[in-house]
C-alpha cells in the first residue's frame, strides 16, 4: 500500500513538473520568436530607409556632377557613372549583410543568457526541444533573409536602371541641343 502509493504520488509529481516544465519553454519560446521578428522587422525597414536616402543623395550627386562635366566626352562621364554605382551598390550590400550579422548574433546571445538562468532539468529539457525547433527556425530565418535580400537587390537594380537610363537620356539629349546650336564649341 505504500509503495502503490508513493508511485501514485511520484506520478502526479512528474506530470506537473513537466507540465511546468513545457508551459516555462512555450513562453519563453514565443517570446524569444516575437523578439527575434521584431528586431528583424525594424532592422530591415531601417536599411531599406538608409538605402533609399543614400540612393537619393548619390543620384542628386551624380546628376549635378553630369551636368558640370557636359563639355567632357561621353564615355569618359560614363565610365565614372558606372564606376560609381558599382561602389555604392556593393558598400549598401556590405552593410546590409553586416547588420544582418550583427541582429543574429546578438539575438543569439540573448538566448544562450536566457537559458543559463533556467534550472539544470530545464536546461536539458530546453537542449532537446532546440534540437527539434532549431533547425526549422533557422530554416525559416534563412528563407525570410533570402526572401528580404533578394527584394533588396532587385529594388537597387531597378532603380538603377531607371536611373542610368534617365541619365543617358538626358546625357544625349544635352548633347543634341548643343551639337545644333550654331558656333557651339567642340567636346
Amino acid at each position: 500500500t505504500l509503495i502503490a502509493a508513493l508511485y501514485d504520488e511520484l506520478a502526479k509529481t512528474t506530470d506537473s513538473l513537466i507540465a511546468a516544465l513545457y508551459d516555462e519553454l512555450a513562453k519563453t519560446t514565443d517570446s524569444l520568436l516575437a523578439a527575434l521578428y521584431d528586431k528583424l522587422a525594424k532592422t530591415t525597414d531601417s536599411l531599406i530607409a538608409a538605402l533609399y536616402d543614400e540612393l537619393a543623395k548619390t543620384t542628386d550627386s551624380l546628376l549635378a556632377a553630369l551636368y558640370d562635366e557636359l563639355p567632357k566626352t561621353t564615355d569618359s562621364l560614363l565610365a565614372a557613372l558606372y564606376d560609381e554605382l558599382a561602389k555604392t551598390t556593393d558598400s549598401l550590400i556590405a552593410a546590409l549583410y553586416d547588420e544582418l550579422a550583427k541582429t543574429t548574433d546578438s539575438l543569439i546571445a540573448a538566448l544562450y543568457d536566457e537559458l543559463a538562468k533556467t534550472t539544470d532539468s530545464l536546461i536539458a529539457a530546453l537542449y532537446d526541444e532546440l534540437a527539434k525547433t532549431t533547425d526549422t527556425l533557422i530554416a525559416a530565418l534563412y528563407d525570410e533573409l533570402a526572401k528580404t535580400t533578394d527584394s533588396l537587390i532587385a529594388a537597387l537594380y531597378d532603380e538603377l536602371a531607371k536611373t542610368t537610363d534617365s541619365l543617358i537620356a538626358a546625357l544625349y539629349d544635352e548633347l543634341a541641343k548643343t551639337t545644333q546650336q550654331p558656333n557651339s564649341s567642340t567636346l
